[in-house]
Formats: structure tokens, C-alpha cells, sequence
């Protein structure tokens, strides 16, 4: 796939996800790793949608700087549902392979996650 092709397919993938997680998983996805994010992240913030924000496109490769927007209604590890929605941003590079996504690489920003759902306190201003 050239980078067009797989801007193409991202944005396909991205609309399914919104739709419904599990049927974009099995169509889009054949990294096990990135399955069990996705669900992961759906039982933690059900519906939750990604905003991406800067892309680049190289061959089979494209990387997001995204923001990833939920509400905590699902147990999230040992964390109860907080009902407070968030807003984390992360970046993600996603290799494709024949329509399908077949590896990923995250960062997201962990520490933020917890403050704004309430568990770590905000910095101490400079």
C-alpha cells in the first residue's frame, strides 16, 4: 500500500471503530496486541472515540498524534468507574499489510489518564 492507499484505509477503520469496536476489530485488525487494547479501552470507556490530530504517511506506515476522548464508566485495572470523561493525548504508529492492520506501536500519556480521572494529583504549579 502506498500512503495514500493507507490513509484511505485508516480513515475507514477510524469511522468503523465509532460504530462498533468489535466488528472493526475483527475486519480491520489481525494484531492480537491491538485487539486487546481496543476492548480493553471499550470496557473502561465505553464508546469512546479517538480525534486525530497530526498525521504522517509513509509507505504501509502512518502515525497519529491523536486525543483520545471517553467517559470512565467501566472499571479501568483496579480504578472503580468514575464517571468523569477525559480527554488523554497519545500517538500511535499503525503498520498495514493487505488491508489490514498487522502491528502497532502506542504511547499515551498515563499519568494524565489518572489525574483527570482523579487518582494523581495535578503537578504543583512552577
Amino acid at each position: 500500500m502506498n500512503a495514500q492507499d493507507t490513509r484511505q484505509f485508516m480513515q475507514r477503520y477510524f469511522e468503523a471503530v465509532a460504530s462498533d469496536i468489535d466488528s472493526a476489530l475483527e475486519k480491520f485488525v489481525t494484531d492480537e496486541s491491538l485487539k486487546e487494547h481496543g476492548r480493553f479501552f471499550q470496557n473502561s470507556f465505553p464508546g469512546y472515540r479517538i480525534e486525530p490530530i497530526e498525521t504522517v504517511a509513509e509507505g504501509n506506515k502512518i502515525a497519529f498524534y491523536a486525543m483520545f476522548h471517553g467517559v470512565h464508566s467501566g472499571p479501568l485495572q483496579d480504578i472503580a468507574p468514575t464517571g468523569k470523561e477525559v480527554a488523554v493525548p497519545f500517538m500511535i504508529i499503525y503498520i498495514v499489510e493487505d488491508e489490514k492492520i498487522v502491528g502497532h506501536h502506542i504511547t499515551i500519556n498515563e499519568a494524565e489518564l489518572l489525574r483527570q480521572l482523579g487518582v494523581l494529583p495535578a503537578p504543583a504549579p512552577a
